[in-house]
Order: C-alpha cells, then sequence, then structure tokens
C-alpha cells in the first residue's frame, strides 16, 4: 500500500510540473515508498520526513 502511494505522490509531482511547462517526457515517476526510508518509521515527525518526493538528475 505505500508503495502505491508513494507513486501517487510522485505522479501528482509530474501533473504539477508538466502544468509549469515541464516537458513530461523528460519526467519519469517512480514510486519507492518503504524500500528508500530517509528515517525510521518510528514517530511521526519521522513518517513526515519520508514522505518526500526527490528529483534525480538523469
Amino acid at each position: 500500500m505505500n508503495t502505491q502511494l508513494s507513486k501517487a505522490r510522485a505522479q501528482n509531482v509530474i501533473k504539477e510540473l508538466t502544468a509549469l511547462k515541464v516537458e513530461a517526457s523528460r519526467l519519469i515517476a517512480i514510486g519507492v515508498g518503504p524500500v528508500a526510508p530517509k528515517a525510521a518509521n518510528n514517530s511521526d515527525a519521522n513518517k513526515a520526513n519520508n514522505r518526500r518526493v526527490e528529483l534525480v538528475l538523469r
């Protein structure tokens, strides 16, 4: 379920970026969810830190 939420979050960012005229062909949405947390999910603050989108230059 978390992976699906992560993917949806990434797709929403792409939607917003394309609305700002970023070329859609330059963007790929990948949801990594629980596979790549920045912090342990042991507190609300850490969980909030893990709900993020990162842009990676390819």
